[in-house]
């Protein structure tokens, strides 16, 4: 959650603005009013955090930059038997056509926003010697219904060439979608597993070709698991452009880039089976630090993922430490065999306002400046 405060004489206290910022669900408010200043000066009352008697996850506030440990809530999936066959091949598709240049939020581009994405999710993907691809269109050439080419190929050789790959991609052209799932079609039906194609667009096809059509051939010509995935990107739900892209699978929507990680967060889940170590955080895009908590004690950093996308790692004992405002760091926990584990970034913060003589008008928000 954000903050916004307005006052003649107030202020909100840091570690509370600090513990909005990490996004707390809900918030308590507790004014102190010194009505008589000089006399016996600011009056002080001490307000708890929430413990386990409230049936929350307790959450101790700390200052900002300061790591803030929280007695974890653990939520366990059931048990299951574990993955089963092969893992996905995957093909993210981006449009590069001449709107992806249009702002989203914070005066940031859509493209400046997928290109973010694409960066860590490539290179999350690369460390996990996972099998995906990414497809561009229309990122070459203005008025070229052709301009459809592979970036980074499957097992890119180093996390630079996808740092490269990603960083040359400019909104610039047309929108031949049935031309680039066709391609990315090509690239994964020779693959005996499951075949997964991920699309983030902000319009329908420009070029002529039915990628709707072309959806329903491959559906009819036995091609076992083939599914495609639509992240429509700044697109209304209900207008014709976002109806036109119902037919090529299962769409989302995306009108941030808090939205675009959760999307394709929940989208790898979908895909992924092997994944076992999830975030429940507000900031979707939040880097988590998994440590690995050797026999002795010792805490001995393991990986790092985003919180969006979750992780997998082998049964064991681990801390995490995941990087918002302040930082959360959850004390050690089991992950045992064949079941997922969830962490629980929320519950209910405590907002302090004190003020001296004056009312103070404070409103709590979210990350989109809502109530």
């Amino acid at each position: 959650m954000g903050m916004k405060g307005r006052s003649k004489a107030g202020w909100v206290c840091g570690a509370a603005a600090a513990l909005l910022a990490a996004g707390a669900a809900a918030a308590q408010t507790k004014m102190i009013f010194d009505s008589e200043k000089g006399k016996g000066g600011e009056k002080e009352e001490v307000v708890r955090p929430p413990g386990p008697d409230d049936g929350l996850s307790p959450t101790v506030i700390g200052k900002a930059g300061k790591p803030t440990e929280a007695d974890l809530e653990v939520v366990y999936g059931e048990e299951t038997a574990g993955p089963q066959g092969p893992p996905p091949k995957v093909q993210v598709i981006v449009d590069g056509s001449g709107s992806m240049a249009e702002m989203l939020e914070e005066d940031k581009t859509k493209m400046y926003f997928a290109k973010r994405l694409l960066s860590r999710y490539l290179i999350e993907q690369w460390k996990e010697k996972a099998e995906v691809s990414l497809r561009v269109y229309g990122a070459r050439r203005t008025k070229d219904c052709s301009d459809d080419y592979r970036a980074v190929n499957f097992r890119a050789r180093s996390l630079d060439e996808i740092a490269r790959k990603v960083a040359v991609i400019e909104p610039t052209g047309k929108t031949p979608i049935a031309k680039s799932i066709k391609s990315a079609y090509d690239d994964l039906k020779t693959y005996d597993g499951p075949k997964r194609i991920v699309l983030f667009t902000d319009g329908q096809e420009t070029c002529g070709g039915d990628p709707c059509e072309l959806v329903k051939k491959f559906e009819e010509s036995g091609v076992l698991d083939m599914k495609v995935y639509v992240v429509a990107i700044g697109m209304d739900p209900n207008s014709d452009e976002a109806k036109g892209l119902a037919c090529l699978g299962d769409v989302s929507f995306a009108d941030s880039e808090a939205d675009m990680h959760e999307q394709l967060g929940q989208i790898q889940n979908q895909m992924s089976k092997s994944n076992n170590l999830f975030v429940d955080n507000p900031d979707p895009t939040a880097s988590v630090v998994v440590y690995k908590i050797e026999a002795n004690g010792n805490r001995i950093p393991f990986k790092t993922f985003t919180a969006a996308f979750g992780t997998a790692v082998p049964p064991g004992v681990y801390a995490a430490e995941v990087k918002v405002e302040p930082p959360f760091l959850f004390r050690p926990f089991e992950v045992p065999p064949r079941r997922s584990v969830t962490l629980k970034v929320k519950g209910k913060g405590l907002i302090e306002v004190r003020f001296v003589k004056a009312l103070a008008s404070v409103e709590v928000l979210n990350r989109e400046d809502k109530l």
